[in-house]
């Protein structure tokens, strides 16, 4: 499902796509996630273009999503860079 919304720089994309109602937590998800802390990893996301209008993966990132496909970002820690 494609979904389509304005974004602020330096807003992080889990912000952004929970303010714009798009579903990003599983039922079980919700529960435990950490809220935006980068703790959890439940906030994972495959991106599939504009990766060049995102910030760098942080140290997090790249420790959370160890293993996993470039594509894929934490939402909490992904944040819109300035254009």
């Amino acid at each position: 499902e494609e979904t389509s919304f304005r974004c602020h720089p330096g807003k992080s994309l889990r912000s952004s796509l929970l303010e714009n109602e798009v579903q990003l937590y599983t039922a079980w998800n919700k529960v435990w996630c950490c809220k935006g802390q980068g703790q959890c990893g439940s906030c994972h996301v495959r991106v599939i273009e504009g990766n060049d209008l995102l910030s760098e993966k942080t140290q997090v990132e790249i420790s959370k999503l160890r293993g996993k496909p470039d594509s894929w970002r934490l939402a909490c820690k992904t944040a819109f860079k300035e254009r």
